[in-house]
């Protein structure tokens, strides 16, 4: 089981150039939270199963900015909810070890990924 907890104040910013065309960033907050639960299951010597889920929460709040006078706002587009899943099967060797990965999540994206990890 694992919960986290991030969040995130900007300040706004001003930046001057020497012409009329000056940029402003107004302040932003965004905040992520996220919990999991895993379970592993030994399939022999050197293999491991990891079944596990996710749910995590997106919140920001609307970005401003302002180039040459003219205000423009930008929405957050991942605000919200996304549960996900996955499958990974770990194994080990003698002199390294190494893992994939597979998930699904209520976003409709797949997710592969793997590791190797040598010693020498």
């Amino acid at each position: 089981m694992r919960l986290r907890d991030t969040g995130l104040y900007i300040d706004d910013q001003t930046f001057d150039f020497p012409t009329a065309a000056d940029f402003t960033v107004g302040d932003r907050l965004s905040h992520i939270a996220d919990i999991r639960a895993s379970y592993a299951q030994q399939l022999g010597n050197s293999t491991t199963l990891r079944l596990s889920i996710d749910g995590i929460y997106n919140s920001s709040a609307t970005e401003t900015v302002t180039l040459a006078r003219q205000t423009n706002s930008i929405e957050s587009t991942d605000d919200g909810f996304t549960a996900r899943g996955f499958l990974g099967l770990d194994f080990n060797t003698g002199s390294g070890r190494g893992g994939i990965e597979l998930g699904y999540s209520s976003d409709k994206q797949a997710t592969v990924s793997g590791y190797i990890r040598w010693a020498m």
